[in-house]
């Protein structure tokens, strides 16, 4: 729940290690911590109300997000780069221009195996400005895959004396590493940019406290640092928890118990 105290400062009440222990109003901090509930239509939306404030938190609202259509353009030009760069760090300078024919064809045969294969993994079916560590293992998988294929296809080509002068068997795996690093790293970077341009915004937004640093609250903070649009800044969790006292979670630390409420509030 939501409340607006009268210094200004908004507080998350999120269940913690001690769900028994709750804080409750006083005469200094007459709005009280709850109020009803009521859920909107909207599926992602979720209406916190009390006497003080009403704030609608809706996560999807304001995180911005490059189209798929530019991710696939940007795939284009990373394979390219992916396997001229297996041939570049591969042979020695006076080497290139002569595989160059080589690294052309994998060009090619790499831009028509992995860009389906990518589809077909759903890589470009994802917002990636919530990209986690189950989407880093679905690019793994993804561009592992891809680069088997496409190494299969270009070891027939060399079998069957359809390329030559032949190619170095080792840039296939180089390949593999360079596209696994590109590809992962451009979708981690959108979640990155996005996190960042919403950080630049935080001068006009409220500073808060969240009261309860376990799950539930390391989720509150991480919506709040990804939605602007709340204009809400985490400064600190209270817990009654000894092992959680000057940790931090997302970069958020925990900065005192539960009933030195006041006096962080004063000091914050």
């Amino acid at each position: 729940n939501i409340s607006t105290l009268n210094r200004g400062q908004v507080i998350f009440i999120a269940p913690s290690a001690h769900p028994k222990r709750s804080w409750k109003p006083s005469a200094s901090n007459p709005c009280h911590v709850g109020g009803g509930i009521e859920r909107s239509r909207g599926r992602n939306e979720e209406r916190l109300i009390d006497n003080c404030q009403l704030s609608i938190v809706s996560p999807m609202a304001s995180r911005t997000h490059i189209r798929n259509r530019f991710v696939l353009i940007g795939d284009i030009a990373l394979i390219i780069v992916s396997v001229l760069g297996s041939f570049a760090l591969r042979l020695d300078v006076s080497e290139l221009p002569f595989y160059f024919p080589a690294a052309l064809m994998m060009c090619v045969v790499a831009l028509l195996v992995k860009i389906p294969i990518y589809y077909s993994f759903g890589l470009y079916r994802r917002l990636w400005v919530y990209a986690s560590t189950s989407e880093l293992r679905l690019i793994t998988v993804a561009v592992s895959t891809a680069t088997v294929l496409t190494s299969g296809v270009m070891l027939l080509l060399i079998n069957f004396k359809l390329l030559q002068p032949g190619m170095p068997r080792s840039a296939l795996g180089i390949d593999w590493l360079l596209s696994l690093v590109l590809i992962g790293g451009s979708r981690f970077a959108l979640r990155i940019l996005a996190e960042q341009n919403t950080n630049s915004r935080e001068g006009k937004s409220k500073r808060i406290l969240i009261i309860g640093a376990g799950d539930a609250g390391a989720l509150v903070v991480r919506e709040l640092q990804k939605s602007s649009q709340l204009n809400l800044v985490p400064v600190g969790f209270l817990d009654d928890d000894p092992a959680k006292q000057k940790h931090q979670i997302y970069g958020v630390s925990v900065i005192g118990r539960v009933n030195k409420i006041a006096d962080v509030l004063d000091s914050h």
